[in-house]
């Protein structure tokens, strides 16, 4: 059995986010499927509507998830035993929304979000853009990472390596880490009595992305 040199090498990125995720939640329940349906188209054109008073394009509004289930409630019967009651159609539409940061503009579609009267529950994350550069970019880190670590360890260990036998690579998605470091939820409603566009101070923390190689080099 030939000797091998084992080595992992690790790449490690902090990148500033450059767009706003908005996530938008809208339930609703009645008691007709057809009514459920058309109420649930009627609130996402509606939102398509605020989006575009503001100058933004409506069909940039995206489906993440969209649920129709008919919904019971438990009771008990004259003989103290539960039964379920039929209320009607529940419908979950989750919505989203990205756009360069800004928070100027994150104020007002908040605000008007608001003023137009949709119960929505509402969850910022903010990421970057450009996913595909930053994890090439951490490829990159961490084959030049473990390349050092080896020729550190020939160097000091008197020994010569020859080329690698196998690479085993791995990393963390990066939209993972990003969506979910989201601000708590918002209820639309919250925002109904301002008298005008909230003033947002948000500063979003950098997000860590990492990437990690195993090189095996046979040794001469």
């Amino acid at each position: 059995m030939e000797d091998v040199l084992k080595v992992i090498g690790e790449g490690k990125l902090n990148i500033k986010p450059d767009t706003c995720l908005i996530s938008l939640r809208i339930s609703n329940t009645l008691a007709n499927y057809s009514d459920t349906l058309a109420k649930s188209q009627a609130e996402t054109s509606e939102v398509k509507d605020i989006l575009e008073g503001l100058g933004l394009d409506r069909d940039k509004l995206k489906t993440r998830s969209f649920n129709v289930k008919a919904e019971y409630e438990s009771y008990r019967d004259k003989d103290n035993n539960y039964r379920n009651k039929f209320i009607g159609y529940r419908y979950d539409i989750d919505l989203i929304f990205k756009f360069p940061i800004d928070n100027e503009l994150l104020g007002k579609i908040l605000y008007n979000l608001g003023k137009g009267g949709i119960d929505a529950k509402i969850s910022l994350s903010f990421i970057a853009k450009d996913e595909a550069f930053y994890k090439d970019e951490c490829i990159r880190l961490a084959i030049k990472n473990a390349k050092n670590r080896a020729k550190l360890i020939a160097r000091e260990m008197e020994i010569t390596l020859g080329k690698p036998l196998a690479i085993n690579y791995s990393d963390k998605e990066l939209i993972s880490d990003i969506e979910y470091r989201s601000y708590d939820m918002l209820n639309t409603r919250c925002l109904l009595s301002d008298s005008s566009a909230p003033s947002v101070d948000i500063e979003p923390m950098d997000i860590e992305v990492s990437s990690s190689i195993e090189l095996s080099y046979r040794l001469l």
